[in-house]
């Protein structure tokens, strides 16, 4: 159920009733439902409390003069996979962008702009590329006649990438072997697509630091899994780790 962790046996019975409480903002409305609203604004002042009561009353305002993260986290909008929760991150530690099934899509002012603020702004050194076992985007992927436009539109490139190496990946044994290895193959190709991206390559021609990790979040146990594909320089990518994935029949688009 969705907020289960919040909900108090108080909470139930108002779900279950479908209880509307027109409040604040939305007194206007003639049926509004506040249960969820509620609850997470009630969670929000408990976190916040705690916060100060742990860390002192300078805890939020110190935050106010601005951000220096080091880590620019490109994972999925998948509600089981909360990236601040698996790292423990605290505010200001990491700049985070999610969409479906972690994409980079060429041409879509949303991502490029959070890639580009981060690096050009923020100056971060690390990005990190995650996708995350059972992913609904990469499933749907191999098979996306029936998705409403935006959808299909949004991961068509995932979808070139199952059918360009459809032999192998419809080899394996299971569905759920298949989509496993599809979604480590995407975050590669991300990995190697990043690597190639104007605001990349211009900042490692000027000799700044920057690494780009493809790691694979594992939804059955909650750990990260590292999939050794790290770039650091131009060209890398295509030195070192294309050459064992064609031996394989394996391929990229050229276009993606």
């Amino acid at each position: 159920m969705l907020y289960s962790k919040f909900i108090s046996a108080g909470l139930l019975s108002v779900v279950a009733s479908a209880t509307v409480v027109p409040r604040g903002l939305f007194a206007k409305d003639s049926l509004v439902r506040r249960d969820i609203v509620d609850t997470i604004i009630s969670e929000d002042e408990h976190w916040a409390e705690a916060n100060i009561a742990n860390y002192g009353p300078e805890f939020f305002t110190s935050h106010l003069a601005g951000q220096n993260p080091d880590l620019l986290y490109i994972g999925c909008s998948d509600s089981r996979v909360p990236s601040d929760v698996f790292m423990n991150a605290t505010l200001g530690e990491v700049f985070t962008h999610r969409n479906i099934a972690n994409s980079i899509v060429l041409g879509d002012p949303n991502t490029m702009s959070v890639i580009d603020y981060a690096l050009v702004h923020l100056n971060v050194s690390t990005i990190a590329i995650t996708g995350h076992t059972g992913c609904g985007g990469v499933k749907a992927s191999m098979d996306p006649e029936e998705l409403e436009k935006s959808i299909k539109t949004f991961i068509k490139p995932i979808t070139r990438l199952y059918q360009k190496n459809k032999s192998y990946i419809d080899a394996l044994p299971t569905d759920a072997e298949r989509q496993s290895f599809l979604v480590q193959l995407n975050v590669m190709r991300l990995v190697r697509l990043a690597s190639n991206l104007k605001t990349v390559t211009e900042r490692w021609e000027k000799g700044l630091p920057l690494v780009i990790h493809g790691l694979v979040y594992r939804m059955e146990n909650g750990t990260l899994h590292d999939l050794n594909v790290t770039v650091s320089s131009k060209g890398q990518f295509d030195e070192l780790y294309y050459p064992p994935l064609k031996a394989q029949g394996l391929e990229f688009c050229a276009c993606s």
